[in-house]
């Protein structure tokens, strides 16, 4: 039930705070304690929350703190005869949304009442969006990868526990580039191109090259990151296609890194050469033996 809850002790204030929101349209419950108001709120949750400073049985910042344990989103708007600089400022600070002096004017209640109900309405709206988001990330079985701009790890999935073996808890906060891996790489380099150069950056049936995962085959995708009106960062989609690969480019590859070995030098070496695949050349590899 959506509702506006008015917390005075004085009545006729209460009756009159209360006639001011009807009249603009608002539902209103009221109450002349903390302990009442507490009552009413374990029943239903308040858009907003109306209420004096100086109550019977307590304060409107207690209250304040009551209301925010219940939901952090609810807007609280205390009101004093009595103003402070150090009360409005301990209010402030304790999340209050505003404080009202009185006499207050009908507009100006019901002008703060309407602000901060939108607001709380954004703050749903944004609540259930991250919910949903939340949700969608974690639910998703190809890797997700989160860095900022300095390849600084904010989030990983539960795919990349899987396909790469690293844990939220021990990588959060460390430079992608720089962990230490049982693998070729590659996916940091990707990454690292999509941040320096803005532009999205693809890989597919690429081997991995794990200790214990020698076949594991996976697709990559990276794209820098923009919100918020500004560059943030990186975002890399791992797929693992290890048993969707074709057999015979898996093979072609095993057999190509069991004769050339499989250092990072080589596996470098491996890339490049692939890298011109397509075009119609012929690569020719000199050194000395052993």
């Amino acid at each position: 039930m959506s509702y506006i809850l008015v917390v005075d002790d004085e009545e006729s204030l209460r009756y009159t705070f209360a006639e001011f929101l009807i009249e603009e349209g608002f539902s209103v419950k009221t109450a002349s304690t903390v302990e009442e108001a507490i009552s009413v709120l374990k029943k239903a949750l308040p858009d907003v929350v109306v209420a004096d400073i100086r109550l019977p049985d307590g304060s409107g910042i207690e209250l304040l703190d009551k209301v925010k344990k219940e939901s952090h989103i609810i807007p609280v708007i205390l009101i004093t005869g009595y103003p402070e600089v150090k009360t409005a400022s301990e209010a402030v600070r304790r999340g209050a949304y505003d404080y009202l002096v009185k006499p207050v004017r009908q507009e100006t209640l019901t002008h703060v009442v309407r602000l901060s109900k939108r607001q709380k309405e954004l703050a749903e709206e944004k609540e259930r969006y991250r919910a949903n988001l939340e949700a969608l990330f974690l639910s998703i079985e190809d890797g997700i990868v989160i860095v900022d701009s300095d390849m600084r790890i904010l989030q990983i999935n539960q795919g990349v526990e899987k396909i790469c073996g690293f844990f939220k808890d021990e990588v959060s906060g460390k430079k992608h580039d720089t962990l230490k891996r049982d693998c070729g790489g590659r996916c940091s380099e990707l990454l690292a191109r999509s941040i320096s150069e803005r532009m999205v950056c693809m890989e597919t049936a690429l081997r991995c090259f794990h200790v214990g995962r020698a076949n594991q085959v996976v697709n990559i995708k990276s794209f820098p990151l923009f919100w918020g009106g500004g560059f943030k960062g990186g975002v890399m989609l791992i797929r693992d296609v290890t048993f969707y690969s074709k057999d015979t480019r898996v093979e072609d590859q095993w057999r190509f890194h069991k004769l050339i070995g499989k250092t990072e030098v080589m596996n470098k070496l491996y890339r490049t050469i692939e890298s011109v695949s397509d075009v119609d050349s012929t690569v020719l590899i000199t050194g000395e033996t052993g």
